[in-house]
């Protein structure tokens, strides 16, 4: 069941990434942060096939790295290149985020010995059990999040795919987390 779950949110970012990959942008300083964005998604790909084959490309660690860089680089590049006023709009601001929710999901899911010990001790350690729950509140508001932009009006149909399909792929890397 897990390794479906796997495959499952792997093709979902997959599809995600294509459409953010087919919505480029015209403007000099949107085309920079969608090629941030792209590449953040790519990364984030990296590190699901990594763990859904057990390929041993990366530590898990290394590739919760490259995330968190993949996801600051996009946030700060968003910022700097388009402004205040125009730094919390289009898809790089949900990919950046989204890099940063799959942090946890991929140190929990890596293979690596104690790797589910690591990423649900610090939890643990205040409640038996939590851990788990504790794990899906980053993720479970991100999904959320996701199901607002994806039902939103205004946005292409492409953005709202990227934004149906990471959330929903997410989701999949949660349950799969817990499994």
């Amino acid at each position: 069941m897990s390794d479906a779950l796997h495959l499952a949110a792997l093709i979902l970012a997959s599809a995600g990434t294509c459409c953010l990959a087919a919505s480029v942008e015209r403007r000099r300083g949107r085309r920079m942060v969608w090629a941030g964005s792209v590449a953040a998604s790519l990364i984030m790909i990296g590190a699901m096939s990594d763990i859904v084959f057990g390929l041993g490309i990366a530590h898990p660690i290394a590739w919760a790295i490259a995330l968190l860089a993949g996801s600051v680089a996009v946030a700060a590049g968003e910022r700097t290149l388009l402004g205040r006023t125009d730094a919390a709009r289009g898809p790089a601001v949900h990919t950046a985020i989204g890099g940063l929710v799959v942090i946890p999901l991929v140190l929990a899911m890596g293979q690596y010995p104690g790797a589910q010990d690591a990423a649900l001790a610090g939890a643990a350690a205040h409640a038996h059990g939590s851990g788990g729950a504790l794990l899906l509140l980053p993720a479970a508001a991100f999904v959320a999040w996701s199901v607002v932009l994806f039902v939103r009006t205004g946005s292409s149909a492409r953005e709202r795919i990227q934004h149906g399909a990471m959330g929903a792929s997410t989701m999949l890397m949660a349950l799969a987390a817990l499994g």
